[in-house]
């Protein structure tokens, strides 16, 4: 069943593909080659599909002695895989039932850009991940692109590389990123969110939502790895549920996976951003469309805009780093925060090329809404209501309601 979420989706990740196989990033390193799409799962249809994903053992316990792996806990529906826990039993080991899929012997890759859309229920004794393991089954090494103990961290996701050391014992790189927000109201679990790596010989870098968050060069595999989703409750890492505890049904969902050869780039795409696309987009805190208003200095302004018209035509283009640029239809020129003027303004009125000053972080935040994060300022791109409708990169560190645009 293909939904308008995800026909809209695709059409879009095609263009983006286009653009990446025509090499049209803003400033390609030296000698580099393109970005090609090795491997995917939109989770379109109506059921799992065996052509790609396979359980980790049927009616087997395999990272949580309590809980039990089945099949028909992994599901598909509405255009997102839904990998559910439940509980079978108050006392005893297992005592839940959910999935644990993997691509071995169907997919795997040596180097590459690995990411996922996905999001997780948050709360003691959750354990979901999405994570990558040698094809030839040895461990370690074992990348876990994002992982999560709901028990001990509960607004933390860890980023960690599990390998051999020059003594030959086993030992972990690790990164954590933080949520500002508790997981329950806007943090890790509540809503979806981008979690990639990017892997080349000698380096291991994580990203969410297209920003870098952490980074490791310790004795990094070449192993071809394949993919794993799973959906763990209780275990040593969680701790194990006590005897009488209830948990309620809980829901991991995975919105797409997708997998890219590097073919000698080391620039990622930029992740979730309509690339090549021209679009208006509106500030959600007013409903008004983003204008490059030519009276009044080519300050970029969402104050007057119902429908988009010239003024409201800007196109994404890839700016290479994962970052995008906004060019504006109305006079051709790439909207810059003007890093000179206290209150960082959006403007588009000089840069006829990205430097700097003209990059963004697009951070997909669903439903066709994002947020924008400046290279210059490293804030968020704001409307400001109190200055006109203003857009502006001043003073921002998270995403609130000035925060949010949709396309």
């Amino acid at each position: 069943m293909f939904t308008p979420k995800k026909l809209f989706a695709r059409a879009l990740l095609g263009l983006a593909s286009l653009a990446l196989g025509a090499s049209l990033f803003a400033d390609p390193p030296s000698g580099t080659g393109t970005w090609t799409k090795t491997w995917e799962d939109n989770f379109d249809g109506s059921s799992l599909s065996t052509s790609r994903w396979r359980l980790w053992g049927e009616d087997k316990v395999v990272n949580s002695p309590q809980t039990l792996n089945r099949w028909d806990a992994a599901s598909v529906s509405s255009g997102s895989l839904k990998i559910t826990g439940t509980q079978t039993a108050l006392t005893g080991s297992p005592r839940f039932r959910s999935a644990l899929i993997i691509t071995k012997d169907k997919f795997s890759q040596q180097y590459g850009y690995f990411e996922a859309r996905l999001k997780f229920p948050p709360g003691q004794y959750m354990w979901p991940a999405f994570w990558m393991l040698p094809a030839d089954s040895s461990w370690p090494p074992e990348i876990d692109v994002m992982e999560y103990n709901g028990s001990g961290w509960p607004n933390v996701v860890h980023h960690t590389y599990h390998y051999t050391n020059s003594s030959g014992q086993w030992t972990n790189s690790q990164g954590t990123s933080t949520s500002a927000n508790s997981p329950w109201n806007g943090g890790w679990g509540t809503n979806f969110h981008t979690y990639a790596v990017l892997w080349e010989p000698g380096k291991i870098t994580w990203y969410i939502d297209g920003v870098q968050k952490y980074q490791t060069s310790s004795n990094v595999t070449s192993k071809p790895m394949y993919l794993l989703l799973n959906l763990a409750i209780g275990g040593t890492w969680p701790g194990n549920v006590p005897d009488g505890h209830n948990i309620p049904t809980s829901v991991m969902e995975v919105d797409w996976v997708r997998v890219w050869s590097q073919n000698g780039t080391t620039t990622p795409p930029a992740s979730g951003a309509p690339i090549g696309q021209t679009l208006g987009f509106k500030a959600l805190n007013n409903g008004k469309f983003a204008s490059n208003n030519l009276n009044s200095g080519n300050v970029i302004v969402a104050s007057f805009a119902n429908s988009v018209g010239g003024w409201e035509s800007f196109t994404i283009v890839d700016a290479g780093g994962g970052k995008v640029a906004l060019r504006s239809n109305a006079n051709n020129r790439f909207v810059s925060v003007n890093n000179g003027v206290s209150h960082k303004p959006l403007v588009a009125s000089f840069a006829t090329n990205i430097g700097d000053w003209e990059k963004f972080t697009w951070e997909d935040r669903g439903g066709n809404k994002f947020a924008l994060k400046s290279n210059i300022t490293n804030r968020y791109v704001s409307c400001d209501l109190n200055n006109g409708g203003r857009l502006v990169a001043q003073w921002a560190t998270s995403v609130g309601s000035w925060e949010e645009f949709q396309y």
